[in-house]
């Protein structure tokens, strides 16, 4: 799914969203999971930029993980250009399981 810095859905192609002039004002994080079960299912719950710098990423994770295949999911989150990431800015990726 494409979503917001609040979590928030963006039903777009992607192709027509992220042109040249969506980069000037935002950069586009992508978030990869793997899971080791089809079953699964992983929602974006909120995105939080702390001190200017660290962007933190919070997932919810759903399912039973009783399955034989795998999982795979690919998140796009929009941020504003004056939070850039770089070594000095890291993501923090937090998985929460929910029952």
């Amino acid at each position: 799914g494409s979503f917001d810095l609040q979590g928030n859905p963006v039903p777009v192609k992607i192709e027509d969203r992220y042109d040249e002039a969506f980069f000037e004002e935002n950069v586009l994080l992508a978030v990869y999971r793997e899971e080791n079960s089809g079953s699964n299912g992983l929602k974006l719950k909120e995105v939080l930029i702390r001190g200017g710098n660290t962007v933190e990423v919070f997932l919810t994770r759903s399912g039973q993980g009783w399955t034989d295949d795998m999982g795979e999911w690919m998140f796009f989150i929009e941020i504003p250009v004056e939070h850039p990431i770089t070594s000095e800015n890291p993501v923090k990726l937090t998985v929460e399981t929910i029952s």
